[in-house]
């Protein structure tokens, strides 16, 4: 009995160390140590489609697992993501082997997983109603996006160009895509239209005012059908940053990413293909706009010391310390737009914060020596006792999504802590003194007062 239970004990133990292994490198999504990337292929010759994509992956220190829709593909296991990122480069495939549908993948996405999705002409209905799921809705199978005057090559039809680069500049860099003259990206492959029902996703590139949806097979006269997706409601590629700071791209064309278009010229001129996945990929996967808070402290202005409680319309001093992840490194991050709250139920006091240094921290829970942002607001809390949270709430598309809050106690004034005399009551003061006054001139008057003999002699007689 004694051996049996040892050696349950030990594969227990083994089961455990093994489900530890699975899940340990995918604890927590986060710019360094997230390289798990899971790439979905229409077929392993693909991989030499891809290479030069790939290959800047594999530089950049992501770990990458490839599959192709006849092998078993599982995202999930234990309740735990297996990779921190997802590329669907296989746009043809209605279904795969294993545990991989559009459930599976918003689930991964729920739980911090990163999407790029990469469509075509040929695209799949698995494709499509992936991208419904967030108010992406694209074209039908067997069309194209054409565009009669931004065509690079006249050979080929279907293959287009683009420079409307829309969206912020976190995603894309405004010196080199959005400034002066940018060379274009070439596109061949489907569009797509935002419907509007989620605020979150923005577009990141759009077609031209010429350009138009068509179908693949249709001749250069072709007219373009009413309720068409034309000019710039003709998205290419879009972008959502979910509420859990999860990424996803949507992109219609997967040769975007091919060897052929990166290394394609534009006459002989290069085309900006290679920068513009790189830059998309370094947002999606959470190497760029990622924001940390460092710290946040509070204290009166004659004080260093943070207290969890302060006094109704006492003056404070909030600050609190940001960095953002760039360049590989984390960095000092400057915002005009951040605002400080106090609430209780409903915001009592909401400011900008205008005062801004840079400060250095040391080691702490980010690793390593960074600086920060460090912002502060001077605020005078207000007449109101009660419980009340300090927060920092800031969104804003293309960065992650920071909250800071903090609940603190605001007390009245204690009885010895209250003014002697009100300059509002001094009328009512001056009021009650003077009917003193008069009470005691008149207690005086009626009892020291005294009648003279004659005057009382007069009332007698009259009697």
């Amino acid at each position: 009995m004694r051996k049996l239970w040892v050696v349950a004990s030990a594969a227990v133990l083994a089961f455990s160390l093994c489900a530890a292994s699975w899940m340990t490198p995918v604890a927590a999504v986060s710019p360094f140590g997230a390289t798990r990337t899971l790439v979905v292929l229409d077929s392993d010759a693909d991989k030499d489609r891809y290479s030069v994509f790939l290959k800047t992956l594999s530089d950049r220190g992501f770990e990458l697992f490839y599959k192709t829709p006849s092998t078993p593909i599982e995202l999930i296991r234990f309740e735990m993501p297996i990779y921190n990122h997802l590329i669907i480069f296989a746009s043809s495939a209605n279904s795969f082997k294993g545990e991989f549908t559009t459930a599976t993948i918003l689930e991964f996405q729920n739980k911090g997983g990163n999407v790029l999705v990469a469509g075509s002409s040929s695209i799949s209905e698995f494709i499509r109603d992936l991208a419904i799921e967030y108010s992406v809705e694209f074209d039908e199978r067997s069309w194209a996006v054409r565009d009669a005057f931004h065509t690079p090559d006249s050979t080929d039809p279907l293959l287009i160009s683009s420079s409307r680069f829309v969206g912020n500049d976190v995603v894309l860099p405004a010196d080199e895509f959005k400034r002066g003259n940018p060379q274009p990206v070439l596109f061949r492959g489907v569009g797509h239209r935002l419907t509007g029902r989620n605020p979150l996703i923005t577009p990141i590139l759009t077609g031209h005012s010429s350009a138009f949806a068509a179908p693949v097979k249709a001749p250069a006269s072709h007219t373009v059908q009413s309720g068409a997706l034309t000019g710039s409601s003709l998205v290419l590629v879009s972008a959502l940053q979910a509420r859990n700071n999860a990424r996803i791209v949507f992109t219609g064309s997967a040769d975007m990413f091919s060897d052929e278009l990166i290394k394609k010229k534009i006459g002989t001129a290069e085309n900006s293909n290679f920068n513009f996945v790189t830059e998309l990929s370094k947002w999606v996967f959470r190497e760029k706009g990622v924001l940390k808070v460092v710290k946040t402290y509070h204290h009166r202005p004659s004080e260093d010391k943070q207290h969890g409680a302060y006094r109704i319309k006492d003056e404070l001093v909030y600050e609190i310390d940001i960095a953002e992840y760039r360049d590989n490194a984390w960095q000092p991050f400057h915002t005009s737009d951040l605002q400080f709250e106090a609430v209780m139920l409903d915001p009592y006091i909401r400011a900008n914060i205008t005062e801004y240094v840079v400060v250095p921290h040391v080691s702490g829970e980010l690793g390593g020596s960074i600086r920060a942002g460090r912002f502060i607001s001077r605020v005078k809390l207000p007449d109101v006792y009660g419980v009340f949270t300090f927060k920092v709430d800031y969104k804003r598309h293309g960065l992650s999504w920071i909250e800071a809050s903090e609940t603190v106690a605001i007390h009245p004034f204690r009885h010895n802590e209250y003014p002697r005399f009100l300059s509002a009551a001094y009328p009512y003061y001056v009021n009650s003194f003077s009917m003193i006054a008069g009470f005691f001139v008149l207690s005086i008057v009626v009892l020291y007062h005294a009648e003279s003999k004659k005057t009382a002699a007069s009332k007698v007689k009259t009697n």
